[in-house]
């Protein structure tokens, strides 16, 4: 079979082709072979973050139930949620706040135990 991470060219894995076409079934097909969430090209951009720059909910889903790293940040420092916003995909923004406020909410649980 083919190999899930193999970097083309210009840096991409199959992941991340699929998730700048917005093709979340096939998004969905490659996590469940295990394809690598944080592999990124020169840009830094990681799938959640192409994703979301591209406003494909769907895959922005199925990258955050597989634990996507919502703080990664491309090599110019913009994170899923700075390029969802600029690009005005509010149900991409809406998932990533959601998942940021989950993780708020456990640490001020913590903090207060």
């Amino acid at each position: 079979g083919a190999h899930t991470d193999a970097v083309d060219d210009k840096g991409f894995t199959p992941l991340l082709w699929a998730c700048r076409h917005k093709h979340a079934a096939c998004v969905e097909l490659l996590l469940r072979a295990k394809a690598a969430l944080e592999l990124s090209p020169p840009s830094g951009k990681t799938a959640l973050l192409v994703a979301c720059q591209v406003g494909s909910h769907e895959c922005t889903q199925a990258l955050l139930r597989a634990k996507a790293a919502v703080d990664a940040s491309s090599a110019k420092g913009f994170t899923a949620l700075m390029l969802a916003c600029a690009r005005g995909h509010h149900m991409c923004a809406e998932e990533l706040l959601a998942v940021l406020m989950a993780g708020i909410m456990v640490q001020v649980s913590r903090a207060t135990a």
